[in-house]
C-alpha cells in the first residue's frame, strides 16, 4: 500500500507515477479513449450541420484545454527548452488533423471518415521504425494489412452505394 495522496492505493504493476508498465492499465485506457473518441466523433459529425469547422474546433480545444489545465496543478512541471520545441510541433500537428478531421466530417459520413483514421497507425510504424528504430513485429504487418483491407473496402462500397443512387434518384 501506498500513503502520499489522501486516501489508500494499490500498486498493481506500476501506474504512470513510475512504477512498471501495467498492460491491463493501458488495455483499459485505450477503451475508455475508445470510447471518448466515438462520441466525439458522432457529436461532431452532428455539430457540422449547423456549426462552421472554424467554430466547432476552437470550441473543442478551449474545453479541452479548460479540461486539462485543471490537472496542471496537480500534476504539471516544469519542460526544458527542447520539450517544448516538441511539445510545440505536437500542438501544430495536432491542431491541424482536428481541423482536417472535423471538416471531413462535415462533409461525409462517419463510416467513410472513420476507417480512413487507422492510416495514423501506418505512419506511427513508419516513423518510429525511421527515427526511433523500432522495427515492427509480423503481426503489425497482418494488422496493417487487414485495416488497409477494410478502408479500401469501405471505400469501393460507398462509391457503388453513390452510384447506385444516383441510377435510381428521380429525373425530376
Amino acid at each position: 500500500m501506498e500513503r502520499g495522496r489522501p486516501g489508500l492505493r494499490r500498486r498493481h504493476g506500476g501506474d504512470a507515477a513510475g512504477g512498471e508498465p501495467s498492460p491491463a492499465l493501458g488495455l483499459a485506457f485505450a477503451l475508455i479513449a475508445a470510447f471518448g473518441v466515438g462520441v466525439t466523433t458522432i457529436t461532431i459529425r452532428q455539430i457540422g450541420r449547423t456549426e462552421g469547422t472554424q467554430t466547432t474546433v476552437l470550441w473543442f480545444s478551449l474545453l479541452s484545454i479548460l479540461a486539462t489545465g485543471l490537472l496542471m496543478p496537480f500534476y504539471g512541471q516544469a519542460h526544458p527548452a527542447h520539450v517544448w520545441l516538441i511539445l510545440v510541433a505536437l500542438g501544430i500537428f495536432g491542431g491541424t488533423a482536428q481541423i482536417l478531421l472535423t471538416a471531413s466530417l462535415r462533409y461525409a459520413a462517419v463510416s467513410v471518415v472513420v476507417p480512413f483514421d487507422y492510416v495514423q497507425l501506418l505512419w506511427a510504424v513508419l516513423l518510429g521504425w525511421l527515427l526511433f528504430a523500432q522495427r515492427p513485429v509480423p503481426t503489425t504487418w497482418i494488422g496493417g494489412a487487414a485495416i488497409i483491407a477494410g478502408g479500401l473496402y469501405t471505400l469501393y462500397r460507398e462509391h457503388k452505394l453513390g452510384r447506385e443512387k444516383a441510377r435510381t434518384a428521380p429525373l425530376l
